[in-house]
């Protein structure tokens, strides 16, 4: 491989905080914002590409740095091919090798190896035209295959923007339950959408998403709804009671009018529409510490060069979720379900959410290490966007304190009853 050098991809330009573009009127107060990540002992960076511009800032509980960056025609081309790339489920030896030296370069210059030092833990905001990028898969060295991704060495967890990490983070959910809710649609009778339009046709059923949360099931307490049970009216009905939201169905994002971005629920005879829209989702009030929508592109965001973004993962963190698990692209459902299952076994350990789902997404590839499983595709596209907090999960005997209320009560009744019973002075012959 060529050796790598800077001024063949981006020409440096750096400024100073106090500069007079840096920073917009909207930048968040960072006195308040360090103390918050030093406690934690996280990092905060921001990536965003406007046309020929790349802004990169780093924030921690020491430091800041920021830098403009001019972005070429060399890179821009280098990111689409590198999006190309992960989002193939197949690639060559050639394609692979591309791929490898691709993700690697990237990752040298979107996060500046030598300039930056980051945190195990990172906060990531992302704008511009890198929306929708995989930075967790990104590679720390330029070949091998056994060789470390940028999410073997650090843990993410996704925001929208300043304002949003701090809301999220101080937002307070009152879940009826604090337990998860899971739906598995049956598409076998039902309307799916076609790739790249919200026109729909027959479609096979999902392969994996009842065995999904059939897992799930015996691993956690909660309600678990399948086939035609798992509708909209049922949604409707009990998606504001619990702590943690499962969806695994088909969904599908429109870059064109992210209002039009759905998820599929299973039809029923109070509501034959069986899609919730992202307008929808604005009439919803929420009590979730997690949605999990383990389905294709529910982080897709639509982008259009404004401040304006919307995606489904968007729309439950509006509707009152804390935090999303949300996917990127159209993912495989095999593999959905496996990471999945390995997400919910580190959260109910006590494991945070972003630990939880990074853990999850080193061992999936492990386990398929020297297959095509292995590649991006099938592992790159989860994230946790929102507040990465662990959660507790509660048994359904905790809910059902009431009735072991009055069990008791009744065995208190019985039991004074006998005593009373065998303290009566009996009549002698």
């Amino acid at each position: 491989m060529p050796e790598y050098r800077e001024s063949t991809h981006l020409s440096y330009a750096e400024r100073t905080i106090s500069s007079s573009y840096f920073p917009p009127s909207w930048w968040p107060d960072t006195t308040s914002l360090q103390a918050s990540l030093a406690a934690q002992n996280r990092c905060l960076l921001y990536l965003s590409m406007e046309g020929p511009i790349l802004i990169r800032y780093l924030l921690d509980g020491e430091r800041q740095s920021f830098k403009e960056l001019s972005v070429n025609i060399e890179l821009q081309q280098q990111l689409t091919t590198y999006l190309r790339l992960v989002y193939s489920h197949s690639l060559s030896t050639a394609e692979e090798r591309q791929l490898a030296r691709l993700s690697y370069e990237l990752y040298q210059q979107l996060i500046g190896v030598g300039e930056i030092r980051l945190k195990e833990k990172v906060d990531l905001i992302i704008g511009g035209d890198l929306i929708n990028f995989p930075i967790n898969a990104l590679r720390l060295v330029p070949e091998g295959e056994n060789a470390s991704y940028f999410v073997d060495v650090h843990t993410l967890s996704y925001h929208f923007d300043f304002q949003m990490r701090a809301m999220l983070s101080a937002r307070q959910v009152n879940p009826r339950r604090e337990q998860l809710l899971a739906f598995a649609p049956d598409f076998e009778r039902h309307l799916l959408p076609v790739s790249g339009a919200l026109t729909t046709r027959k479609g096979s059923a999902l392969a994996n998403n009842q065995m999904e949360v059939a897992y799930l099931q015996q691993l956690l307490p909660g309600e678990y709804l399948f086939g035609a049970a798992a509708n909209r009216a049922t949604f409707d009905r009990l998606a504001s009671d619990y702590s943690i939201v499962h969806l695994a169905t088909h969904a599908e994002a429109d870059l064109l009018d992210g209002r039009r971005s759905c998820i599929y629920l299973s039809e029923s005879s109070e509501i034959t529409d069986s899609r919730l829209y992202t307008s929808d989702l604005i009439n919803y009030q929420l009590n979730a510490e997690l949605v999990v929508l383990s389905a294709c592109e529910t982080g897709l965001e639509s982008y259009h060069g404004t401040l304006d973004q919307t995606s489904l993962a968007h729309s439950f963190i509006a509707a009152g979720a804390k935090s999303v698990l949300a996917t990127a692209w159209a993912v495989d459902d095999r593999a959905t379900a496996e990471i999945m299952a390995s997400f919910y076994t580190y959260l109910k350990a006590g494991n945070a959410k972003d630990v939880s789902l990074r853990q999850a997404q080193i061992d999936y590839r492990r386990r398929h290490s020297g297959t095509d499983k292995a590649l991006p595709f099938y592992w790159a596209a989860f994230s946790i966007i929102g507040d990465p907090s662990p959660l507790e999960f509660y048994p359904d005997f905790y809910y059902d304190w009431w009735k072991w209320g009055v069990i008791m009560a009744a065995c208190c009744l019985l039991l004074w009853a006998y005593r009373l019973r065998s303290t009566e002075p009996r009549n002698m012959i």
